[in-house]
């Protein structure tokens, strides 16, 4: 090989290692952004249905400390809000606990309400562990 390729070849070497390196580096960087995204969005939404769950818990406690069946509308409008975030344990442990509240449409006692209230919170904690462990 003459001597005046050399410096060619070494142009094209460096062009395409340039090339590839800016290649990788906005590779990782976009497969990076979107992870931060898509981990972003999963804190987002478990921010919401906590907001959600919190918001029944005090509507039905409301419910069950004040009475009235002007109460369970509130209680309704709540339990939509946790339909939309939770799974199926959840949400059936929020039906019961909104049946509690329309069944008696008065004050409720603690006997009958506590229990429905603490499986509604053991099955949010269970969606809440196995969402953030993933």
């Amino acid at each position: 090989m003459s001597e005046r390729w050399i410096p060619v070849f070494a142009a094209i070497v460096g062009l395409l290692g340039g090339v590839g390196g800016a290649f990788v580096g906005g590779w990782l960087a976009n497969e990076k952004q979107e992870n931060q995204f898509v981990n972003e969005r999963a804190d987002r939404l478990r921010e919401l249905r906590i907001d959600a769950y919190a918001s029944y818990l005090k509507a039905c406690e409301d419910t069950r400390t004040l009475g009235g069946p002007g109460r369970v509308a509130t209680v309704d409008a709540a339990e939509a809000r946790v339909l939309l975030f939770s799974d199926s344990a959840v949400r059936d442990a929020a039906r019961e606990l909104l049946d509690e509240c329309k069944a008696k449409g008065k004050r409720l006692n603690e006997a009958d309400y506590t229990p429905v209230r603490d499986r509604f919170i053991e099955q949010a904690q269970a969606q809440d562990e196995a969402e953030t462990s993933d």
